[in-house]
């Protein structure tokens, strides 16, 4: 497992979703509402299912670096990036 890649890809993530939240004011409920969502999914969720399918595939594409860092960008979201910011963490099972 490459840590490296690991880091490199949760910093673009979040600075994506960063960029997306605070700078073009797009969040979570208006998207699931335009999508038709019948629950908000985080990204945490999609990374684990990344990580789950990754022991089933044989492939170059490295699949369990890039679910760890999906999953550890929605935690750095939530956990650090939120709360320094002024905002709650919007997490289920979250201290607010």
């Amino acid at each position: 497992m490459n840590i490296w890649l690991i880091l490199y890809v949760t910093i673009i993530l979040e600075l994506a979703t960063v960029m997306l939240r605070f700078r073009h004011s797009v969040k979570a409920p208006h998207v699931q509402k335009r999508l038709r969502f019948p629950m908000r999914i985080h990204h945490l969720y999609l990374g684990v299912v990344v990580i789950f399918a990754s022991g089933f595939t044989q492939t170059a594409f490295p699949l369990l670096e890039l679910g760890f860092a999906v999953a550890l960008s929605d935690l750095v979201h939530h956990f650090v990036v939120l709360p320094l910011t002024g905002h709650t963490t919007e997490f289920p099972g979250s201290i607010k």
